[in-house]
């Protein structure tokens, strides 16, 4: 529960979990200020390490891995604050034209988008963008605020919690210039578990040294390879009444 705090005090880095932040010891909607710049808000803490680490293994003689995961725009705490999305200066202005709660959510959102375009023009930089491949996903369906301004679980029924599929269903967004087909689309089956072994894949390591997964390579559907080539989950039609 530690990391619905958006302004904690102590953080994990790597095997240390108790990394301190030491702007954000009493951090508060007072002490962070209007802007909630004096304080450090970790997703800004996660994007400049992110960054620093492609950084430091662009050119590097082995691939490097990164999972960049922001908690933003999952609800956040700040202690005083009157919004679950406490986003500091300049997102907390971006937005005026929905009800305040829904500004809010849109600031959270739109911070993310920042986070991965920092990422995209970091690798560009590094001069890795070509051959770098990128996923991109949530983790679960909407929830926390109004659904409607935004339309967030689309055609789909339920929410976060709900197994109907607004509740589970993630579009998955793949980008590997050198080797995907740009706006190819797949209605290939893949869930989360098949991501280590597409990575694993894609990085040339062979199937015998894989760790055992339930998961599969999706690697022939990213490279539009034909259908045949591309494992499949079984899985179960929906139950559907007796006509």
């Amino acid at each position: 529960m530690a990391c619905h705090n958006w302004y904690p005090g102590t953080i994990q880095n790597n095997t240390d979990g108790a990394c301190e932040v030491a702007r954000n010891l009493h951090a508060s909607e007072t002490t962070c200020g209007p802007s909630r710049l004096k304080c450090y808000w970790s997703n800004s803490l996660f994007s400049d390490q992110a960054n620093e680490f492609i950084t430091r293994n662009a050119n590097s003689s082995k691939p490097f891995f990164l999972y960049f995961s922001t908690t933003t725009p999952h609800a956040g705490d700040l202690s005083g604050a009157k919004t679950a999305f406490p986003t500091p200066a300049p997102y907390n202005t971006r937005f005026t034209q929905y009800d305040q709660p829904d500004n809010d959510f849109a600031s959270a959102v739109s911070a993310m988008d920042d986070f991965v375009g920092r990422i995209m023009d970091t690798l560009k930089a590094s001069n890795v963008y070509d051959n770098t491949l990128v996923f991109f996903s949530g983790d679960n369906g909407p929830d926390s605020h109004p659904f409607a301004t935004f339309d967030d679980p689309g055609p789909f029924r339920g929410k976060k919690r709900s197994l109907h599929e607004g509740g589970v269903r993630q579009v998955i967004v793949a980008q590997w210039p050198a080797r995907v087909k740009a706006d190819s689309q797949s209605n290939h089956l893949f869930a989360f578990w098949d991501f280590l072994p597409t990575a694993a894949d894609a990085a040339g390591i062979p199937p015998a040294q894989w760790p055992q997964t339930d998961g599969l390579s999706a690697l022939a559907t990213l490279e539009g390879r034909p259908a045949t080539q591309q494992a499949q989950h079984k899985y179960a039609p929906p139950c559907l009444p007796a006509a």
